[in-house]
């Protein structure tokens, strides 16, 4: 349960982060009967192409900033997954 209250956490931390004041996020869950799907759809910055592709490098550590100039720790999922 520690994990998934993690990514959930990082989810809706990084929508906050990366939306602008006024902005919106939508957070959705969908549960079928083997797992649970959570998603969010938001009005904020988007990920590069590039940065998708190295979100799970353990070598990747590259900090972006919020809309706020909010600093992040730049350490993608690889530690949550791992």
């Amino acid at each position: 349960m520690n994990l998934i209250s993690t990514v959930v956490r990082s989810l809706i931390a990084n929508a906050i982060k990366f939306t602008p004041k006024n902005g919106k996020i939508t957070i959705k869950a969908q549960e079928t009967e083997t797992y649970i799907k959570l998603s969010d759809v938001d009005t904020g910055v988007e990920i590069s192409a590039e940065q998708i592709d190295k979100i799970f490098d353990e070598a990747f550590n590259e900090t972006t900033y919020g809309t706020n100039a909010e600093k992040g720790s730049g350490l993608g999922l690889t530690p949550i997954i791992s």
